[in-house]
């Protein structure tokens, strides 16, 4: 009896390992084809105060993020006011989902290279907070994250569609707080 508990018991374990893990970065060709970048052809992009644009551009981003840094009404009312902006460097791609004021900037980096991703929360300010120790740098703590792109690879010029959803946990000293996104994002791929 010892004989066949053990053998079921490795056969199960071989069935398991032999089993893959579903992947957290996928291709769609078709996802240009989704309803949502229609609407946002509707829709204009949020600009900083910054940018001197006399024509504002589509909306990139159908993007939600939220960070629990964020303490007000108005902070999750500006939840889905992010722009996108991609950039390529060599073989590295680089999603840039954002918005920033000239003073400051919040929002997230998604930096691809192959098949292998990672996403970064990034918050920035020009108030200097005496009370905070500079030289901690923040842990980032990826509880879940899914990309889908609609093409492998990308070129200079190329536009570049897309769909995100995460969940990270930032701890920066004594503090903890949560970063969460979901949505689509589009733009053109700017080369470096």
């Amino acid at each position: 009896m010892k004989i066949l508990t053990t053998i079921i018991s490795c056969l199960f374990l071989l069935t398991a390992c032999n089993n893959k893990e579903e992947s957290n970065f996928a291709i769609d060709s078709r996802l240009p084809t989704n309803a949502i970048y229609k609407k946002l052809n509707h829709e204009r992009d949020t600009k900083e105060r910054y940018i001197l644009d006399a024509v504002p551009s589509l909306k990139t981003s159908d993007v939600t993020y939220l960070s629990s840094r964020d303490k007000t009404h108005a902070d999750s009312a500006m939840a889905r006011t992010y722009n996108c902006s991609t950039y390529l460097k060599a073989d590295t791609l680089q999603i840039d989902i954002g918005r920033g004021t000239g003073y400051g900037g919040k929002g997230f980096v998604i930096t691809c290279l192959g098949n292998e991703f990672t996403i970064k929360p990034y918050y920035s300010t020009n108030v200097i907070d005496f009370n905070k120790n500079y030289k901690t740098a923040s842990v980032f703590n990826t509880i879940e994250q899914y990309l889908t792109l609609d093409k492998a690879r990308y070129i200079a010029g190329d536009s570049i569609f897309g769909k995100v959803k995460f969940k990270i946990i930032e701890h920066e000293g004594g503090q903890k707080m949560t970063h969460t996104a979901e949505g689509y994002f589009r733009s053109k791929v700017v080369g470096l």
